[in-house]
Protein backbone atom coordinates (compact mmCIF):
# COMPACT_ATOMS: atom_id res chain seq x y z
CA UNK A 1 0.00 0.00 0.00
CA UNK A 2 1.22 3.49 -0.82
CA UNK A 3 0.71 6.02 1.98
CA UNK A 4 -1.09 9.03 0.50
CA UNK A 5 -2.22 11.84 2.79
CA UNK A 6 -3.52 13.66 -0.29
CA UNK A 7 -6.16 10.96 -0.88
CA UNK A 8 -9.42 11.36 1.05
CA UNK A 9 -10.12 7.62 0.91
CA UNK A 10 -8.26 4.33 0.83
CA UNK A 11 -8.06 2.85 -2.66
CA UNK A 12 -7.64 -0.72 -3.90
CA UNK A 13 -7.25 -2.04 -7.42
CA UNK A 14 -10.00 -4.50 -8.49
CA UNK A 15 -7.88 -7.67 -8.22
CA UNK A 16 -6.82 -6.85 -4.65
CA UNK A 17 -10.32 -5.80 -3.62
CA UNK A 18 -11.69 -9.13 -4.87
CA UNK A 19 -8.97 -11.07 -3.01
CA UNK A 20 -9.76 -9.13 0.19
CA UNK A 21 -13.46 -10.00 -0.09
CA UNK A 22 -14.62 -6.40 0.20
CA UNK A 23 -18.35 -5.71 -0.10
CA UNK A 24 -19.13 -2.75 -2.34
CA UNK A 25 -22.53 -1.33 -1.47
CA UNK A 26 -22.52 2.11 -3.10
CA UNK A 27 -20.85 4.32 -5.67
CA UNK A 28 -19.17 7.72 -5.53
CA UNK A 29 -17.39 10.15 -7.81
CA UNK A 30 -13.62 9.88 -7.51
CA UNK A 31 -11.70 13.02 -8.50
CA UNK A 32 -8.08 12.36 -9.48
CA UNK A 33 -5.94 14.72 -11.48
CA UNK A 34 -8.96 16.93 -12.14
CA UNK A 35 -10.90 14.05 -13.74
CA UNK A 36 -14.16 12.60 -12.39
CA UNK A 37 -14.88 8.87 -12.37
CA UNK A 38 -17.79 6.91 -10.84
CA UNK A 39 -16.35 4.08 -8.72
CA UNK A 40 -17.61 1.38 -6.29
CA UNK A 41 -17.33 2.02 -2.54
CA UNK A 42 -16.96 -0.42 0.36
CA UNK A 43 -17.90 1.84 3.24
CA UNK A 44 -17.60 -0.64 6.10
CA UNK A 45 -14.14 -2.13 5.59
CA UNK A 46 -11.73 -3.39 8.23
CA UNK A 47 -8.18 -2.06 7.77
CA UNK A 48 -5.16 -3.17 9.78
CA UNK A 49 -1.75 -1.48 9.70
CA UNK A 50 0.76 -2.99 12.09
CA UNK A 51 -1.10 -3.35 15.37
CA UNK A 52 -3.67 -0.66 14.52
CA UNK A 53 -7.10 -1.87 13.41
CA UNK A 54 -9.94 0.39 12.24
CA UNK A 55 -13.43 -0.67 11.21
CA UNK A 56 -15.94 1.18 9.07
CA UNK A 57 -13.19 2.51 6.80
CA UNK A 58 -14.18 3.71 3.32
CA UNK A 59 -12.30 1.86 0.57
CA UNK A 60 -12.76 2.71 -3.10
CA UNK A 61 -12.09 0.29 -5.96
CA UNK A 62 -10.20 1.81 -8.87
CA UNK A 63 -7.54 0.54 -11.32
CA UNK A 64 -4.75 2.84 -9.99
CA UNK A 65 -3.21 3.05 -13.45
CA UNK A 66 -1.02 6.01 -12.56
CA UNK A 67 0.37 4.56 -9.33
CA UNK A 68 1.16 1.22 -10.96
CA UNK A 69 3.09 2.94 -13.72
CA UNK A 70 5.49 4.07 -11.01
CA UNK A 71 5.53 0.77 -9.10
CA UNK A 72 3.63 -2.27 -10.34
CA UNK A 73 3.84 -3.92 -6.90
CA UNK A 74 1.46 -1.38 -5.33
CA UNK A 75 -1.99 -2.85 -4.71
CA UNK A 76 -3.62 0.19 -3.16
CA UNK A 77 -3.45 3.54 -1.43
CA UNK A 78 -3.67 4.08 2.32
CA UNK A 79 -5.58 7.35 2.49
CA UNK A 80 -7.17 9.67 5.00
CA UNK A 81 -10.25 7.49 5.63
CA UNK A 82 -7.78 5.47 7.75
CA UNK A 83 -4.92 7.87 8.51
CA UNK A 84 -7.23 10.75 9.45
CA UNK A 85 -8.51 8.83 12.48
CA UNK A 86 -5.22 9.08 14.37
CA UNK A 87 -2.02 11.05 14.84
CA UNK A 88 0.52 10.06 12.19
CA UNK A 89 4.27 10.74 11.98
CA UNK A 90 6.01 10.00 8.69
CA UNK A 91 9.80 9.97 8.97
CA UNK A 92 11.17 9.88 5.43
CA UNK A 93 14.83 9.70 6.46
CA UNK A 94 14.25 6.78 8.83
CA UNK A 95 11.70 5.24 6.42
CA UNK A 96 9.29 4.67 9.30
CA UNK A 97 5.71 5.48 10.29
CA UNK A 98 4.53 6.08 13.85
CA UNK A 99 0.83 6.10 14.79
CA UNK A 100 -1.25 7.46 17.70
CA UNK A 101 0.66 7.96 21.01
CA UNK A 102 4.01 6.95 19.53
CA UNK A 103 3.57 9.58 16.82
CA UNK A 104 2.73 12.26 19.39
CA UNK A 105 5.76 11.41 21.53
CA UNK A 106 8.19 11.31 18.61
CA UNK A 107 6.98 14.67 17.25
CA UNK A 108 7.15 16.62 20.52
CA UNK A 109 10.19 18.72 19.48
CA UNK A 110 9.22 19.32 15.87
CA UNK A 111 8.30 22.76 14.46
CA UNK A 112 4.56 23.49 14.17
CA UNK A 113 2.62 25.48 11.58
CA UNK A 114 -0.98 26.65 11.10
CA UNK A 115 -3.15 23.81 9.78
CA UNK A 116 -6.75 23.51 8.60
CA UNK A 117 -8.71 20.22 8.60
CA UNK A 118 -10.81 19.97 5.44
CA UNK A 119 -14.28 18.43 5.27
CA UNK A 120 -13.02 15.79 2.78
CA UNK A 121 -10.73 14.33 5.48
CA UNK A 122 -7.46 15.88 4.33
CA UNK A 123 -5.36 18.49 6.15
CA UNK A 124 -3.92 21.70 4.70
CA UNK A 125 -1.40 24.35 5.74
CA UNK A 126 -1.33 28.06 5.11
CA UNK A 127 1.51 29.13 2.80
CA UNK A 128 2.79 32.00 0.69
CA UNK A 129 3.55 31.13 -2.94
CA UNK A 130 4.97 33.84 -5.17
CA UNK A 131 3.59 36.50 -2.84
CA UNK A 132 0.09 34.97 -2.78
CA UNK A 133 -1.58 33.42 0.26
CA UNK A 134 -2.54 29.82 -0.52
CA UNK A 135 -3.87 26.77 1.30
CA UNK A 136 -1.94 23.61 0.40
CA UNK A 137 -2.88 20.00 1.21
CA UNK A 138 -0.03 17.97 2.73
CA UNK A 139 0.41 15.21 0.16
CA UNK A 140 2.79 12.25 0.51
CA UNK A 141 1.89 11.19 -3.02
CA UNK A 142 2.98 14.44 -4.69
CA UNK A 143 6.43 14.81 -6.27
CA UNK A 144 6.05 18.52 -7.08
CA UNK A 145 4.29 21.56 -5.70
CA UNK A 146 0.85 21.65 -7.35
CA UNK A 147 -1.20 24.84 -7.74
CA UNK A 148 -4.79 25.23 -8.92
CA UNK A 149 -5.18 26.46 -12.47
CA UNK A 150 -7.72 29.06 -11.32
CA UNK A 151 -5.11 31.22 -9.55
CA UNK A 152 -4.54 33.46 -12.55
CA UNK A 153 -1.03 32.16 -13.19
CA UNK A 154 0.46 32.96 -16.60
CA UNK A 155 3.71 32.15 -18.45
CA UNK A 156 3.52 28.39 -18.11
CA UNK A 157 4.83 25.54 -20.26
CA UNK A 158 3.00 22.29 -21.15
CA UNK A 159 3.88 19.10 -19.29
CA UNK A 160 2.64 15.76 -17.98
CA UNK A 161 2.00 14.40 -14.48
CA UNK A 162 1.03 11.03 -13.02
CA UNK A 163 -2.02 10.88 -10.74
CA UNK A 164 -3.75 7.88 -9.15
CA UNK A 165 -5.93 7.72 -12.24
CA UNK A 166 -3.18 7.88 -14.86
CA UNK A 167 -1.19 10.40 -16.90
CA UNK A 168 -2.68 13.88 -17.21
CA UNK A 169 -1.74 17.09 -18.97
CA UNK A 170 -0.54 19.96 -16.76
CA UNK A 171 1.22 23.29 -17.06
CA UNK A 172 4.74 23.76 -15.66
CA UNK A 173 6.11 26.90 -14.05
CA UNK A 174 8.61 28.10 -11.44
CA UNK A 175 7.53 29.85 -8.25
CA UNK A 176 10.05 32.44 -7.10
CA UNK A 177 9.39 31.97 -3.40
CA UNK A 178 7.41 29.52 -1.24
CA UNK A 179 7.07 29.80 2.54
CA UNK A 180 5.41 27.35 4.95
CA UNK A 181 5.77 28.28 8.61
CA UNK A 182 9.47 28.96 9.19
CA UNK A 183 10.56 27.04 6.07
CA UNK A 184 11.34 28.88 2.86
CA UNK A 185 12.13 27.58 -0.64
CA UNK A 186 13.41 29.59 -3.62
CA UNK A 187 12.80 29.04 -7.35
CA UNK A 188 10.43 26.09 -6.89
CA UNK A 189 9.34 23.99 -9.86
CA UNK A 190 5.56 23.54 -9.80
CA UNK A 191 2.69 22.00 -11.73
CA UNK A 192 -0.56 23.82 -12.49
CA UNK A 193 -3.67 21.68 -12.76
CA UNK A 194 -7.39 21.68 -12.08
CA UNK A 195 -8.20 20.66 -8.50
CA UNK A 196 -11.77 19.53 -9.21
CA UNK A 197 -15.15 21.09 -8.51
CA UNK A 198 -15.62 22.19 -4.91
CA UNK A 199 -11.90 22.02 -4.12
CA UNK A 200 -11.17 23.31 -0.62
CA UNK A 201 -7.48 23.99 -1.23
CA UNK A 202 -5.30 25.88 -3.68
CA UNK A 203 -2.87 23.06 -4.31
CA UNK A 204 -0.68 20.28 -2.95
CA UNK A 205 2.52 20.44 -0.90
CA UNK A 206 4.87 17.44 -1.23
CA UNK A 207 5.42 15.93 2.21
CA UNK A 208 8.74 14.48 1.02
CA UNK A 209 10.24 17.99 1.05
CA UNK A 210 10.54 17.54 4.82
CA UNK A 211 12.70 15.05 6.72
CA UNK A 212 9.64 14.13 8.77
CA UNK A 213 6.07 15.37 9.08
CA UNK A 214 3.41 14.90 11.76
CA UNK A 215 -0.34 15.15 11.06
CA UNK A 216 -3.22 15.16 13.54
CA UNK A 217 -6.46 15.82 11.68
CA UNK A 218 -8.66 15.78 14.79
CA UNK A 219 -6.65 18.58 16.45
CA UNK A 220 -5.72 20.41 13.25
CA UNK A 221 -1.99 20.11 13.95
CA UNK A 222 0.91 19.81 11.51
CA UNK A 223 4.53 19.60 12.65
CA UNK A 224 7.62 19.15 10.53
CA UNK A 225 11.37 18.59 10.74
CA UNK A 226 13.97 19.66 8.19
CA UNK A 227 17.76 19.39 8.16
Amino acid sequence: MMVDTGSSSCLLRPESALAAGLKFTSRTVLVSGGKDRVVPVAGDSLVKVGQEIESGVEVIMTPLDGVRRVNSRIDGVLGQSFLGRMAVLLDFKARRIWLRDEAKAESANMDATVATPLSDGRIAVEAMAGGKSVRLVIDTGASHLVLACLMGISRTDPGLAISNGGIIGVRRLRVADLRVGTRNWKDVEARVMKMGNGAQADGLLPARWFDAIYLDLAKGVVRFRVS
